[in-house]
């Protein structure tokens, strides 16, 4: 396994078992909702947490199946639990004391994004071969998510870039921190799905980077501006060539 996930599972033994502790603290899990004050992050305890679990196995939710699996992959679950989802919950824990440790070390995701972070990078490291296996396992489809998220200062330089090419200038400080958050959320969604059978791997890719910052560049205000100020000048431009080439034409 990874040595950033070993580390922090060492993090996570070091780290006493308190569930009723563990319930007390509010814990970013990286949906929003609207207040007065605009959108603000949702927070929740980890009962909260787990009686989400609950709940969506009770309805059959396809959220079920990719928190299961990825608790498989990240390795707080064993296989053969996967379709118990009690078992599931109460593991949650688990996972939460180690994305504390993360927090603690100055990490900035919210918990759904580290979380699908922590449980891809262990399952890439076990190689393709996948979990379980031996007579009686399951050898139907499989679904898998994953989602790529580039830090903050990748994500600025890329935004600059975008911002040049696209309004003619760089960002200032109060936009590069507006499209930030707007960029990573939008690759949070950016979800990769892979279906694996026995005899075929199918990957539907989100929505690429780039699609993502032209969409953001292209409602700035100043897009639409310099989109026409640049067209023009080329048609100024190719003007001037066609009667200089006339001119030389009649020498």
């Amino acid at each position: 396994m990874d040595d950033v996930v070993l580390n922090y599972q060492t993090a996570m033994d070091a780290i006493p078992v308190n569930v009723q502790a563990e319930e007390e603290i509010s814990i970013p899990v990286g949906s929003t909702y609207q207040t007065g004050a605009g959108v603000v992050p949702r927070y929740q305890t980890l009962s909260q947490m787990q009686m989400n679990v609950l709940s969506w196995a009770s309805n059959r939710s396809p959220e079920y199946t990719t928190f299961a699996q990825n608790m498989v992959d990240a390795g707080f679950l064993p296989e053969s639990a996967m379709d118990q989802p009690t078992s599931a919950a109460n593991n949650l824990q688990y996972p939460v004391q180690v994305f504390q440790a993360y927090r603690a070390g100055g990490g900035d995701m919210d918990f759904n994004e580290w979380f699908d972070w922590y449980s891809s990078t262990a399952r890439a490291q076990r190689g393709s071969s996948g979990v379980g296996g031996g007579s009686g396992a399951y050898t139907g489809p499989r679904t898998r998510t994953s989602v790529s998220i580039t830090s903050p200062e990748d994500a600025e330089v890329l935004l600059q870039e975008a911002a040049r090419d696209m309004i003619g200038r760089s960002l200032t400080a109060e936009e590069i921190e507006k499209y930030t958050k707007q960029y990573r959320k939008r690759e949070r969604k950016a979800v990769s799905t892979t279906t694996t059978t026995p005899t075929s791997t199918v990957t539907e890719q989100g929505t690429s980077k780039e699609t993502i910052l032209r969409s953001l560049m292209e409602n700035n205000p100043d897009f639409a501006r310099y989109q026409i100020d640049t067209g023009f000048m080329d048609m100024f431009v190719d003007s001037i060539r066609e009667g200089q080439a006339v001119i030389n034409a009649g020498r």
